[in-house]
């Protein structure tokens, strides 16, 4: 089976990405390696070539009239040479062309195919993520049946933009069809593709069907550059406005944070059911008092009623503008065990520069400052710079067992170009940290029975089975003495990171001893030849949550307990899928139970994926240079340990981008007493909401 899937994964990395997961060097040796046979596997239509790809540049080059003779064509991965041979072809064409690929052994078959043409066509080693040429340095920019296999292709295409002159023509080819989903993370809808290239400034953009698993995009670069100067000093004034806005009522944003929090909006305690609607109730009035058009949905049925969605939109919309959709959830944690509260736990309280309640940084804080970027954006500059949407949940502490199909059943009210989440962490008040990966989560009851009642243990004891030392006895074995599961197959499909992620995952300042300090343990244990950050969000985890039986009141009771009870659960990392992850852990344990040990389970939670997000998407990268402008240094990337299975949700439902930025801290005492929320954090969240809406758009 190991063998297997070890083929299958090569074929995949090797045959249908082409090294493209693999990085550079991989692609260009597959490449090499192949390119006396590339002609005859792609089999070439000169005709249809002559007329897809050919007229549409003559036609846009005959209104350059006498300059054609010093047009500029840049075709990148040229591999052996399609582009360059159809357009020279034409003796209408009389231009140069700069064809580059990052194989020499294609780049020389395409120079002997066309040797006809020497001094028309220069020849470059090269990839396309850092092209060695000016702004704005060529007529016609082409790139063909290659961006899906680019390391970083987002970034790719963002340099095709770049060297394109005012007005000059790109033609792109879009992977699409059966084949499209082969390669996550790369391929996009061609309609997400053309919004894309409408952010890069490129207009009259079309999308034709070419080739059986490709679309062809043709779109011009704007010939208006004093107009582009013009937005970039409006966005610039406008962007100031709102910092400038937020920064003089940062007294009466704390004093509304305050009045939120105060609302006890438990969600797992029925006493606070109408203390979770009077939330809602108010969060919809707040946003409709900044100029959105807000609603309450009720989620769930009559049988099994759920607690309100709220969902809020900015009413003047514009098509030609992407639409972000906020998430956050109103209900909090139960306050349990108040006691151990300073303050009241829906009393909010100011000390030492932070705001103390229930919800103050899960998630009501982080989900407040993106309302109050919003409304900084719109009473300064009157519009947004993006279409916006929140939807703000109350099941969120409970599972969110009604949210999945509210979004499944509202995918058309919900539709965007990207989800922002602001439900994690800062790695420090100045160091911002964008999370490109979740785990998943499995969770289960296991009940050991070793008798039909609980037993007298002298009269019984050492005839019978003790179900709490079976069950001990089994989940020892779970385990080896280094924390490696054991359970057979578990390990079987997780995701291997490559070189240059493990580099990036080091970058995290994370420690031992800042582990030891946040935790309070005495040494640190885990999983060998991994790093803290690998094994907190790479690797999967099965962990004993609680574990109980027989007598456990004041005094003694010499019983034998019928039954033991555990339970368990398993983070899950990209790949793992989770009812084969529940089952290999069960038949383990039914594998290794002591004789007369009867065991049974049952299911917590519905299990959820681990979800992994592109880094290169042009909205991660629009969140990290917000983060930067905001925080003053460059994001790390991280893998989150925990689970947020809305993501999933999400994905599924509306195949779009998340973006994962945080706004909290580590010690702010997430589900703990005393839940703090720094000052600090919630003004820059703000400023960094607010950056992040001017560079998406």
């Amino acid at each position: 089976m190991v063998i297997g899937l070890a083929g299958l994964i090569a074929w995949w990395q090797l045959a249908v990405a082409e090294g493209a997961y693999l990085g550079r060097r991989v692609v260009a040796f597959l490449y090499d390696r192949y390119a006396g046979r590339y002609d005859q596997v792609k089999q070439f239509h000169p005709a249809n070539d002559a007329v897809m790809l050919a007229m549409p540049i003559l036609e846009h080059l005959a209104t350059m009239g006498n300059r054609q003779a010093e047009v500029r064509v840049l075709d990148v991965a040229t591999g052996t040479g399609r582009l360059p041979a159809v357009l020279l072809g034409q003796s209408a064409f009389r231009g140069r062309i700069v064809a580059l690929d990052i194989s020499p052994k294609m780049l020389e078959q395409a120079q002997a195919k066309l040797s006809s043409y020497a001094g028309r066509v220069e020849w470059m080693r090269q990839d396309a993520q850092h092209l060695p040429f000016q702004d704005a340095s060529f007529d016609v920019v082409t790139c063909l049946e290659a961006i899906e296999f680019f390391p970083r292709p987002f970034e790719a295409v963002a340099e095709l933009a770049r060297v394109l002159k005012p007005g000059g023509l790109l033609m792109v080819s879009n992977r699409v069809g059966p084949d499209a989903w082969k390669l996550p993370g790369r391929a996009m809808p061609s309609a997400e593709f053309a919004a894309l290239l409408s952010r890069l400034g490129l207009v009259d953009i079309t999308i034709q069907h070419w080739l059986v698993d490709y679309d062809l995009l043709l779109a011009r670069r704007h010939k208006d550059q004093h107009q582009n100067i013009k937005m970039r000093r409006l966005m610039t004034h406008i962007l100031h406005d709102a910092l400038q806005y937020a920064e003089a009522r940062r007294d009466l944003f704390v004093a509304q944070l305050s009045e939120y929090l105060s609302i006890p909006s438990v969600s797992a305690q029925p006493q606070h059911s109408r203390d979770i609607k009077y939330a809602a109730l108010w969060l919809a009035d707040h946003l409709r008092e900044l100029g959105l058009r807000a609603e309450i949905y009720e989620t769930g049925s009559e049988d099994d009623p759920g607690h309100p969605v709220v969902f809020a939109e900015w009413q003047h919309t514009d098509p030609h503008r992407p639409t972000l959709l906020i998430y956050g959830h109103y209900d909090v944690q139960p306050a349990d065990p108040i006691e151990e509260w300073e303050s009241g736990p829906f009393e909010p309280a100011i000390r030492d520069g932070y705001i103390y309640a229930r919800g103050a940084s899960d998630n009501k804080g982080q989900h407040m400052a993106h309302i109050k970027a919003v409304e900084s954006l719109l009473k300064t500059a009157g519009t947004l710079p993006v279409n916006v949407k929140f939807l703000i949940e109350g099941e969120e502490e409970i599972g969110g067992t009604h949210l999945g199909p509210f979004i499944a059943g509202h995918a058309e009210l919900l539709a965007c170009d990207a989800i922002v989440i602001s439900d994690s962490s800062l790695i420090s008040p100045t160091q911002p940290a964008l999370v490109y990966g979740l785990r998943g989560l499995v969770y289960f009851e296991v009940e050991a029975r070793c008798a039909s009642h609980d037993l007298h243990s002298g009269t019984y004891g050492g005839n019978v089975q003790n179900p709490l030392m079976a069950l001990a006895q089994i989940l020892a074995r779970l385990k080896d003495a280094q924390g490696r599961v054991l359970v057979p197959g578990f390990y079987d499909d997780v995701r291997t990171l490559d070189a240059a992620e493990r580099e990036a995952l080091a970058r995290a300042p994370l420690s031992e001893a800042g582990i030891l300090a946040q935790t309070g343990a005495s040494a640190i244990f885990g999983e060998a030849g991994f790093s803290i950050a690998e094994r907190m969000g790479a690797r999967p985890t099965l962990e004993i949550n609680g574990l109980w039986g027989g007598y456990t009141r004041p005094g003694a009771k010499t019983v034998l307990p019928a039954t033991a009870y555990a339970k368990i659960s398993c983070r899950l990392v990209p790949y793992q899928e989770p009812e084969k992850v529940v089952r290999a852990v069960t038949d383990y344990m039914r594998q290794v139970a002591p004789p007369a040990t009867t065991l049974a389970f049952r299911a917590l939670q519905g299990g959820s994926r681990a979800t992994l997000i592109a880094r290169d998407s042009p909205y991660m990268q629009a969140a990290a240079r917000a983060a930067k402008a905001t925080y003053g240094y460059e994001p790390v990337w991280m893998l989150e340990g925990g689970s947020l299975p809305v993501v999933n949700d999400f994905q599924s439902v509306l195949g779009k981008p998340v973006i994962l930025l945080g706004f909290g801290l580590e010690g702010d005492r997430l589900h703990a007493p005393n839940e703090r929320f720094a000052l600090t954090c919630y003004q820059k969240g703000i400023e960094a909401g607010i950056r992040l809406l001017c560079e998406c758009q």
